[in-house]
């Protein structure tokens, strides 16, 4: 069975370097400006790659400008194999 077992942000949306493990049931709680909503659509944007669907205003920063404010910025995708894990990774190119 494949699943998306973890999220690594390197430099991206404000986040010098942070790991998200999702082995298993997530709950997202926490007070206003705290993450949830960018974990979300980092994920949205997985599952959909349509970065004009992952409800984002159009008065704010665009997905790119948002998640890849850096040319070393990266999402890295861990997904789980029955034969093991393999990485997905996004990344803005010029």
């Amino acid at each position: 069975m494949r699943y998306l077992n973890k999220i690594v942000f390197i430099n991206s949306a404000a986040i010098r370097y942070s790991e998200v493990q999702l082995d298993g049931n997530i709950h997202l709680i926490g007070t206003q400006g705290v993450g949830k909503s960018t974990l979300l659509r980092a994920l949205l944007f997985f599952y959909n790659a349509d970065k004009l669907k992952l409800g984002i205003p159009k008065e704010k920063k665009s997905f790119d400008a948002f998640y890849f404010p850096y040319s070393n910025s990266y999402i890295i995708y861990e997904v789980m194999r029955e034969n093991g894990a393999y990485c997905v990774v996004a990344a803005k190119s010029q």
